[in-house]
Parts: structure tokens; sequence; C-alpha cells
């Protein structure tokens, strides 16, 4: 198979989701947990996207792609 863009279904680059860790009564943020941290992928006409992580695919669904 070639390597043009036209073969590429889905780009994802450096996909982040990080959760706020809260404390006390006022729920100050005191840190993140990083679900997904500078994760990048690409699928191709014909693969199939196998995630190890459940929080990967639905992020790289929510996102807008440029272009």
């Amino acid at each position: 198979m070639t390597d043009t863009n036209n073969d590429i279904l889905l780009d994802v680059k450096n996909l982040r989701k990080f959760f706020p860790i809260q404390k006390g009564f006022l729920r100050r943020v005191v840190g993140h947990v990083r679900a997904v941290d500078d994760v990048t992928i690409y699928v191709r006409k014909g693969e199939t996207l196998f995630c190890g992580s459940a929080a990967v695919a639905p992020l790289a669904a929510r996102h807008p792609v440029d272009g």
C-alpha cells in the first residue's frame, strides 16, 4: 500500500487528557491524573484501530480534525 494522505482515515497527534484532583471545601485543584499523555496515532484504509487504553478512542473521536 502506498503511503499517501488519501489513505489515512484518522490522524491524531499529541493527544492529552488530564483530570483534576480536587480537595477541600472549596474543591481546590491540587494535582492532575494523566489519563492520556502525548499519544499519536493514525489509521489507514483497511486497518483496524486497537487501543490498550479505553480513553484514547473516545477522546480522538471528540476532537475535530484540522484541514
